[in-house]
C-alpha cells in the first residue's frame, strides 16, 4: 500500500495522537488505507478505526477526500442494516491520517460465509432473509439519494445476535454517488465486475443498479455460483 511502510506501529493500549482511541489491533489493511480495532475511554466501547492514507502523500490527496465523504454518507445514514459511525477527524500523527470510527462487528462477510459453507451456498430461507435486510438497507440510501455501485458478497456483514440469530450490516459507501436529481452521468466505470449492472459500464448510476447487484448476490447465495463467470474480468463486460 502506497505510504503503509511509513506508517507507525502501535502497541496494544498505545493513544494514537489527536484522537480519543487506544489501539488494538490492525484487523484489515487494503489499497486504500488500514483498519484498527480500537478502544474509547470516553464512550468505554470498543470500535473500529478505518484510516486514510497520509495526507503529505500527492498521490493519496483524493484518497482522503473519498475517506472524509465517505465517513459523512454513511453517518446520516441511519439504519440497523448499515453500519454505524461515531466519529471522525484527522489523527495527530507525525503524518496525519483522515479517519473516521465505526461500531466494531462480530460475525464475518457474506463471501467468507459462502466460501465456508457446503457447496458455497446457503438455504433458500437464509438467503431471502439477507438480501431483504440488504434491501433494507439500501432502502434508507436510496431514500438519501445515496447509491452504493458496490453491492457484493465481500460489503455484506453477517453478524451473530443476542437471540442466536443473525442479522446484516451493509458496509464500505467508498464509490457511492449521491444522486439528486435521480440519474447521475460520469465518465468512469466503478464497481465490481459480475455484480456491475450494464449501465455502470456508461458511467451512469440509478437506484435500480443496486438492485441488479443484489439480485446477483441472491442468486450467488442461493445456487452456490456468480451468475457470470469468466476466467479473465474483462471477458465479463
Amino acid at each position: 500500500m502506497q505510504g503503509e511502510a511509513d506508517v507507525r506501529e502501535y502497541r496494544n493500549g498505545e493513544q494514537i495522537p489527536g484522537t480519543g482511541y487506544k489501539y488494538v489491533a490492525t484487523i484489515g489493511r487494503g489499497g486504500q488505507g488500514l483498519v484498527y480495532q480500537v478502544y474509547s475511554d470516553f464512550f468505554d466501547q470498543m470500535m473500529a478505526m478505518k484510516l486514510g492514507p497520509p495526507l503529505e502523500l500527492g498521490a493519496t490527496a483524493q484518497a482522503a477526500d473519498e475517506q472524509r465523504r465517505e465517513a459523512r454518507i454513511m453517518r446520516r445514514l441511519r439504519s440497523p442494516y448499515i453500519a454505524d459511525v461515531f466519529d471522525g477527524g484527522i489523527t495527530g500523527e507525525e503524518q496525519p491520517r483522515v479517519y473516521f470510527c465505526m461500531e466494531l462487528l462480530e460475525g464475518l462477510s457474506l463471501f467468507s460465509l459462502l466460501r465456508q459453507s457446503e457447496d458455497r451456498r446457503l438455504s433458500l430461507r437464509v438467503s431471502v432473509a439477507t438480501a431483504l435486510e440488504v434491501l433494507h438497507g439500501l432502502k434508507v440510501a436510496h431514500a438519501n439519494k445515496v447509491i452504493h455501485r458496490d453491492i457484493k458478497p465481500s460489503n455484506i456483514w453477517i453478524s451473530p445476535s443476542l437471540d442466536g440469530q443473525s442479522y446484516t450490516k451493509l458496509l464500505d459507501f467508498g464509490i457511492s454517488k449521491t444522486s439528486d436529481p435521480k440519474r447521475h452521468t460520469g465518465h468512469f466505470f466503478s464497481g465490481t465486475h459480475g455484480y456491475a449492472a450494464p449501465e455502470q459500464y456508461g458511467g451512469q448510476v440509478v437506484p435500480q443498479t443496486d438492485l441488479y447487484a443484489l439480485a446477483c448476490v441472491f442468486f450467488e447465495m442461493a445456487t452456490g455460483r456468480p451468475v457470470f463467470r469468466a476466467k479473465k474480468d474483462t471477458d465479463l463486460i
